[in-house]
Order: structure tokens, then sequence, then C-alpha cells
């Protein structure tokens, strides 16, 4: 009976839980100063102050490749498929392969590279330098990496002048986003769209403010940015656009945004008093959902996929990692061993970054394993927070009724069973009294049949004959 009881108070919260399986470690060794995660399979590729670029495949605690640099690594991105990524490292960048070694190397003279790109496909690349200028190369193979363009060029229908304003606007950039058709730069003042195959202008946006960051997605289709406390998106749509802002409650209280790889979902963590994830679809400005952490993070970060967003932090104790469905349900949190600085995910899995290491977590996969997250349900988180402390009671209190040997109505202790007459027909349970000192008449509480039991002076196990209803009790 105690193992049934135990058994049905775990069935009963087991849906609840919700609790991170554990990460698989990818250890560094050296401080990670920049990182990137392929969207659709989940590759890392890390850069650390050594100059030493780590390759890890998806869930794997081993680096799968290696190559090394004679600069510290400065910033690093992988195309959505992990098979090919850029690395800045001093005046240098460098297109690699997964496997194969450096597929190409660039150097300006006069020019360091500021912030890298590139396209989901991996055959662009992108460069925003300190010059101001903006290159994209095309890689056909090994052998033929064309550069296609720079930004502003002389062939657009700019004076010297204007050309000149452009390049002091991006001379200090450090956001740069690349799309099937688009690459987004953000500069002083501005954020400038050009068209990825010719390097034409297609749209010069004003901010309000100094930009914070920048996401694209891998169509084009939606842009959103950071700016100073506000989050402002553009839509690209047959040659239009719509755009729309939305403004925190709280002055200046954007800590980070985050865009689904589709486009289907934009994220904002914000607020200082306490800190809420709001969720949008591209085409409203009005919250699809909110939701409120229990406790705030240091320095929080926000990633988001196709199926999740993932919130992470430093929770001094209190929940730093929590995972969210795209309805802005709570699926998991955990408190990790160490802060993270920088989360992303990818192939199914959510990465966060503490300093010489990644932790790698594994994201519930539809009809399968969920590799350590527990399910979505249709509750909000209030609603869960509840029903699991209510479920805690009641396995509580059945934990107590059975280990600690609480009376049951069968006997003395507690409430007097009711007046039950004996029902019809029915006789009474015959207990062998096996040194007993005499016996005594109890109503079953679950159908009223009068039995007889023994008086050992110790705990027992009664069953009722008519209902089968079976329990523990001193008599």
């Amino acid at each position: 009976m105690k193992r049934g009881v135990l058994l049905l108070a775990l069935l009963l919260l087991a849906p609840f839980v919700s609790a991170f399986g554990a990460p698989v470690e990818q250890d560094v060794g050296r401080a990670i100063t920049t990182w990137d995660v392929a969207t659709e399979t989940g590759v890392i590729v890390t850069g650390d102050v050594g100059g030493n670029l780590l390759l890890f495949a998806p869930g794997e605690a081993e680096p799968e490749s290696e190559q090394l640099d004679e600069n510290p690594i400065d910033d690093v991105v992988v195309s959505a498929d992990g098979e090919r990524f850029v690395a800045i490292s001093g005046k240098f960048l460098t297109l690699y392969g997964r496997t194969g070694g450096p597929l190409s190397h660039h150097d300006f003279a006069g020019e360091i590279p500021l912030a890298a790109a590139i396209s989901p496909s991996g055959d662009y690349y992108a460069a925003a330098y300190d010059s101001g200028n903006v290159r994209l190369w095309w890689f056909l193979n090994k052998d033929d990496v064309r550069l296609k363009w720079e930004f502003p060029d002389s062939e657009f229908d700019y004076s010297d002048e204007q050309r000149d304003e452009v390049r002091r606007g991006l001379n200090a950039t450090s956001l740069l986003e690349m799309s099937s058709d688009y690459i987004a730069v953000a500069g002083k003042g501005k954020l400038y769209v050009v068209l990825r195959n010719d390097g034409s202008l297609k749209q010069a946006y004003p901010l309000d403010g100094a930009a914070q960051q920048l996401e694209i997605s891998d169509d084009g289709g939606t842009l959103c940015l950071a700016t100073q406390g506000s989050l402002s998106t553009y839509l690209f749509s047959g040659g239009s656009e719509r755009s729309w802002r939305f403004q925190s409650p709280e002055q200046d209280s954007v800590h980070a945004i985050g865009l689904a790889p589709d486009g289907s979902l934009l994220a904002v963590l914000h607020g200082s008093s306490s800190q809420v994830v709001t969720g949008f679809t591209p085409d409203s400005s009005e919250p699809a959902w909110e939701f409120e952490l229990e406790a705030s993070l240091i320095g929080p970060a926000l990633a988001v996929s196709d199926n999740h967003v993932a919130v992470a932090g430093w929770g001094l104790g209190e929940p730093d990692l929590l995972l969210l469905s795209a309805g802005g349900k709570l699926l998991a949190s955990t408190v990790s061993d160490a802060g993270a600085s920088s989360v992303q995910c990818g192939g199914g899995r959510v990465v966060t970054n503490s300093g010489d290491a990644l932790a790698n977590y594994a994201l519930p996969v539809a009809g399968g394993d969920s590799g350590g997250f527990a399910l979505e349900l249709p509750v909000d988180t209030r609603t869960l927070g509840l029903a699991v402390a209510a479920l805690l009671l009641l396995a509580g209190a059945v934990g107590a009724v059975f280990y600690l040997d609480i009376d049951l109505p069968f006997g003395g202790g507690g409430l007097p069973p009711p007046p039950v007459a004996p029902p019809s027909g029915g006789a009474p349970l015959k207990v062998k009294p096996v040194g007993a000192a005499g016996t005594v008449t109890i109503a079953c509480p679950g159908c009223g049949a009068r039995m007889k039991v023994p008086k050992l002076g110790r705990a027992q196990k009664v069953k009722c004959g008519e209902c089968g209803l079976a329990g523990t009790a001193e008599i």
C-alpha cells in the first residue's frame, strides 16, 4: 500500500516536473572571447584569447577539430548547417570549413574588420571594417573566392560627400547580420539594408539612439533592432516595408532581444524592478504573451529558436536558466553551477557560456525523448505552481498517514464513523484474533460495512471484505 500511494503521488507530480537534464560540459580551457551555434545542426565554434578555434559536434564534450591563429579571436559566425564559419583575428578575416582548415584569407592594409556575417548556406560572407566599408565575398570553391562588392561603392548615386558620411557612420559599427537576400549593418544613427546580390542600398533607417542588438531572419523578411530601451522591427514584403516600435514600460530597460530563424517570433527581455520576457509575432506591435521572471537576473541574455525561448544570467541562487515555449509557457528551469554570460539555441540544443566553458543542454523532442525537459502543459505558470503545491501537500498528507501510522477512521483515533446499518446480506469480515485481547467492531469508511478486528495494541493491516478498501490502523 505504501508503495502504491507513493507511486500514485509520483505519477501525479511527474507532469509538473520542470528541470533540465544534466548538461554536456564543453571545456575550452581558456577564456572564451566569442562563440556561435549553427541554428540548424547545433554545431558550435568557440574562439578564445589564445587564438584557438574549437569546433564541437552537437552534444559532444570533446572538440571535433581545432584551428590555431596567432591572434586572439575577436568574432566568429557559423553557417546554419555548421559546415563553414568565419573568424576575425586582429586585422585578418578567414573563412574555414568544418573539415579541411582555412578556405580563404583576407587582409586589407590599414583596415581592421570589426564584425563578420555569413549566409545561412555558407556560400556568402561579409565583414564590416573600421574604415566604414562593408565587403561581401562569394565562395565558389577554395580556388575561386570572389569579392562581390563594397558598400558604399562609387557606383551608387552618392556624391563623394555622401559616401564619406556613410563611412563615418559605419566606422565604429559592430552590428552586422546577413540573410539569404539582405545584409543589415547598423552604424551611428542609421541602419542600412543592402541587397546581397549587388550591394545596392534598399533602405536607410534613422535610429533614435545607439544600436544595441541586431537580428535578421534567414529569409530577410523580418529585421529587429534594439536601441536604448526600445525595440524596432522592420518587415520586408513585396518591396514594401512596415514598421512598429515597442517601448518598454521602464525607460532604457531592454536587456536583450531574440528572433527565431524563420522570423515567426520576436522576444524582448526588459524591466528594471522586475524582468519580463515579451513575445511578439512580426505583424503586430501588440504583445502575443508576457512571462515575468520570479527573480531578476544579473547580466541577462536571451535566445530564440523556432520553437523555444531561452533566458540565462546570474541568479544568485535562484533559477538562472529558463526555457519557455514559443507561446510563453515555462518548460524548464535550473540553478546552474556558474551563471551564464550568454545563451544561444540551435539544432535542438540550448547552450550557455560561463568563462572558459560551455554547458550544452538537449531540448525536448516532440513525440520522443524529452532530453531532461518537462512537457508543456496548457496552463500558465501561476496555475502550475498552485497545482504543484496542492499535489505536494496531498502527497505529504498521504505519506504521513501510511508512514507515521496516523489513525484512519477504521480505529478509535480520528473521527468516529457514522452510524451505518449493516449492509443487507453482508456478513461482517472475520479476522482471526492471533494473540489479541478481544475484538472490536468497526465500520469501513468506504462502504459502511461493519467488521470485527482483533485488539492487538499495535498497528495492523485491515481490509474490507465488501469493497476491498485496505489501510493500516492501530487498535
